[in-house]
Order: C-alpha cells, then structure tokens, then sequence
C-alpha cells in the first residue's frame, strides 16, 4: 500500500522504487502511461498538456494526498484530456481476461469427470478395491503433493520465484494470456508487453486456485456419484487383478495403506487377514461382500488425500493471489514516473553525466540535454564531469537534493568486471546512500561506425555489456549520440528498469 505523501527529498529514495496498488490501479496507470507517451510522440500532446494534468492532480488531492491518489487522479485528468484531443488513441482499450469464467468450465467439468470415474471403477454393483481410476486418482495427487514440496524447498535454497509453478499451470496461464491478446487490436501492442509480465505472478496464483478447485470437485464428483448410486444399488466390494492374483498378502498391506488410512473402531480392519482377503477375490466370491463399509473407507480416502488437502492448497493460493491483486508491484524509478512525481513537489532535476574514459563532443553534450528534456519532460540543470579512469574520485552529492547521475561508456571498450562494471556499482551506491538514481548510456557511434559491415561483431558487444550490466541493477540504454533514436532508448530504459 501507498504511504502518505512523503517528503520532497524522498522521491528517489530506495523505499520508493516499488510503491504497491490494487491490480486495477496499477493496470490503469500503465494504461494512461502508454497513451500519454504515444500521444506526445505523436505530437497530439504536448509537455505543457502533461504539467497541467500534474498541476491540477496535485491541487485536487491538496498537501496531505498520498502518493496513490496523486497518481490515479493524474491518471483520470490525462485520459479525460486524450478524449478531447486524440479520442482515437483510446480505442480499443484493453479487454478484461474473465479468468473465473473460464476456471468454473474446467471445474463443472471435473466434477462430471468424477462422476464418470466411478463409473470406470465399477461394475455394474461391484467395486472393485484396485480398481485403476481409483488408484491413478489417489497416486496422481500423491505425486502433485510430493512435487509441490520439493519445488518449495528448491525454490526457498535457490532463492527462485518461478521454480516449481508446474507444466500444466504454465500452459494454462501462457493459454490464458494468449486469450487477452487475441481480443485487442495492434494498437495495444505496447501495453501488453510491459503488462503480461506483471501480470504473470498473479495469473499463475489464479491458475493454481482453478486447478486445485478442479481436483477437488474431481473428488467430490466421485464421491456424489457413489452416494447417489448406493442409495438405489446394493453395492458389493471385492477385487481382482491378474499381477496380485496369488498375492493376498501384498493386497491386505495394499487395502490397510489406503483404505485405513484414518483408523477407527469397526471391525472391518480388526477382522481383514490373509484368509478374508483370499475370499474377497471375485473370482472366488462372485457376489462379493457388502460394500457399505468399504464406500464408507473409499469416501473418507478421497476426502483425505484429495479433497481436503485440494481444498487447502485452493484457499492458500486464493489468499497469495488476493494479496497480490490488493498489493499490486509498480515500478516508479521508471522515467515517466520519477518526472511526474519531481513536478508534484516542485523539484528541478541537476543531472550529472559521468562520461568514463573519453570526454564528450559538444555536439554529444547537447544530445545528451535534448534526450533528458525527452526523459524528463521539463528542464534540468547539467553538470559534466569526465572521469579519466575507475580510481577517479567519485563526485559529491548532497542528500536529499534531486539529482541523477548518467555513466557514459563507449562501446568501443571491451567491458570490464573489475572496471567499468565496478564503476557503475561504486555510483549505484553512492546514489542509494544520497537517495539520487543513476543510468548508464553506452554511447555507440564510434563502434557502429568502425564495424558497420559486420553486424554480427555489434549484436556480441551489445550482449557482453548487457550481461555485465544486467548484475549492476541500473537502468542502462545503447544509444548513438551523434543520431539519437529517442523512443528506443526510452523502450530501453524502461526494460532495464523493470529487469530490477
């Protein structure tokens, strides 16, 4: 949840960086951001537009509004702006994915899967105790159990979120996201490729809750249709099979595991021995033995190793997802979040750039200013400092004030761990203990000039950057300062941001 409005000289502290909302909240700003972005790209907004939408949200929600309404009623000025002024922007907009809707088929049909089991596992009136179905439906959930545990325990040791989410809740999750896709236009392209991911840890909850409710309706279609059944049918048990045939021995352990797995005082098991068992085989008693007993033990199996703990792990899952939909992540280190909530305490922006190795052109410098004005959406104060090598002493920055430090790198150099990647680490935490942020820009036109012939040689720099750079946590772009491509390096930044 949002805390209240926080301090001026907060707003790039580490506590920041992922505010949390209701699922619906954050998919409304991620909304409105995409529409804004692509308005003023497309020149139907302008910044001057974005400020009087921040203007009029912060006056609305007044000196004591939290972080959260600030931004979802910013997020209400902007779309109400865009229906004046670019109404076609905001068609289609994106559909609802009606989970539940679909999650209750797979339950009714599980139940009636239940339903026709214990029809497999019958014989007319006969039950036969080691009958296939029943079994594969006891072993089955024995060994989803079994998986659910280990993939626990591995994920706690490895420290990985997504191990152990299981084929079938991928595939369904995968499925249902294709679902989403499928019903919106090009146009919402953009939106569901930063959306999805987000997404994913919610929808994988909601897929396991649809699982775990299935199975259990799977067990408990069986056992209504025993009920059902034995009222009007004169139910007789026994068993047969041709591997056990002459083994009664390995069929009592077999009966005393599963169908006494909660022990009680009847005599059904007091009197079960080798002897009972032997008569039991339906080949030697055709008729079997009254069932009423062993339905009564096959009821309490099922609900003991399928429905109950299903039951469980559907109200676990079912909290875990409500929890993540009421606590919604968002990311608000991103630029266009970091701009607006600059604006909303009054704040100017000094940005330092650190260019590492290899001073900058003027031509460069002013690029550099065009692409944070781009970034930024109002104007900066910037402070060039070259930093000859690593043992470079790093620059001062006083707490508390807005400041972000830009590293550039030329892509010409090899990178190094022990230099260029320690360097971005030294200023990752020099801003975090300033509470500033920092970005890396791999400036790329002298590479891409000298190799522009083998584009092969480009893509394996480009990939030994983002590998050392991916272990840095800071945001970082490719881009060519003497031809800036302002929209990709803005998609980049974005990326790397929410890789952290």
């Amino acid at each position: 949840m949002f805390n209240s409005k926080s301090k001026a000289n907060n707003t790039s502290s580490k506590a920041d960086k992922n505010k949390k909302l209701s699922i619906d909240d954050v998919k409304e700003l991620t909304w409105t951001r995409i529409l804004e972005l692509s308005a003023l790209e497309q020149k139907k907004f302008t910044a001057e537009d974005s400020s009087t939408c921040t203007s009029e949200a912060a006056l609305q929600v007044g000196e004591s509004g939290s972080q959260k309404d600030f931004l979802l009623t910013r997020a209400t000025k902007v779309l109400d702006l865009l229906k004046q002024k670019a109404p076609e922007l905001l068609q289609p907009e994106p559909s609802d994915l009606r989970v539940w809707t679909i999650g209750l088929i797979f339950v009714c049909l599980a139940f009636l899967l239940g339903v026709i089991t214990d029809e497999l596992a019958t014989t007319g009136n006969k039950i036969n105790l080691l009958s296939p179905p029943l079994l594969s439906l006891f072993l089955w959930n024995i060994l989803i159990y079994i998986w659910l545990m280990v993939s626990f325990i591995v994920r706690c040791v490895r420290k990985e979120k997504t191990f152990g989410a299981g084929p079938l809740r991928e595939l369904l999750s995968s499925s249902f996201t294709k679902i989403q896709t499928t019903a919106s236009k090009k146009s919402l392209t953009q939106f569901f490729k930063i959306w999805i991911p987000a997404e994913a840890p919610y929808l994988r909850r909601i897929v396991a809750c649809i699982l775990h409710l299935s199975a259990m309706c799977f067990g408990l279609g069986l056992i209504f249709s025993i009920g059902i059944r034995g009222w009007g049918t004169a139910y007789t048990a026994g068993w047969e099979s041709t591997w056990l045939a002459e083994k009664p021995n390995a069929v009592l352990a077999f009966l005393n595991l599963v169908y006494n797995i909660l022990p009680s005082n009847d005599n059904l098991f007091q009197t079960l021995n080798t002897e009972v068992v032997k008569n039991m085989r339906f080949d030697v008693t055709p008729a079997g033995i009254p069932a009423t007993y062993w339905m009564i033990r096959l009821i309490t199996a099922t609900a003991i190793i399928v429905i109950i703990p299903r039951l469980f792990l559907f109200l676990y899952n079912k909290v875990r997802a409500n929890f993540i939909k009421n606590n919604f992540p968002i990311n608000l280190q991103t630029p266009y979040y970091q701009n607006i909530i600059r604006q909303w305490h009054g704040q100017s922006m000094t940005i330092r750039v650190l260019p590492f190795g290899k001073d900058l052109t003027t031509e460069e410098k002013n690029n550099i200013e065009d692409l944070s004005l781009a970034i930024n959406q109002s104007g900066n104060k910037f402070i060039f400092e070259p930093t000859a090598h690593e043992d470079t002493p790093l620059p001062t920055i006083e707490n508390g004030k807005a400041e972000e430090l830009w590293i550039v790198f030329s892509m010409a150099a090899t990178p190094e761990k022990e230099v260029h990647i320690q360097f971005a680490k030294d200023i990752r935490d020099l801003c975090n203990k300033n509470e500033a942020s920092c970005k890396v820009l791999i400036n790329s036109d002298v590479f891409i000039e000298r190799f522009s012939g083998t584009p092969k040689r480009i893509e394996e720099r480009k990939k030994n950057w983002s590998t050392f750079l991916d272990s840095t946590a800071v945001p970082y772009a490719f881009a060519n300062l003497d031809s800036l491509n302002v929209k990709e390096i803005l998609e980049e930044f974005d990326k790397t941001s929410n890789h952290h």
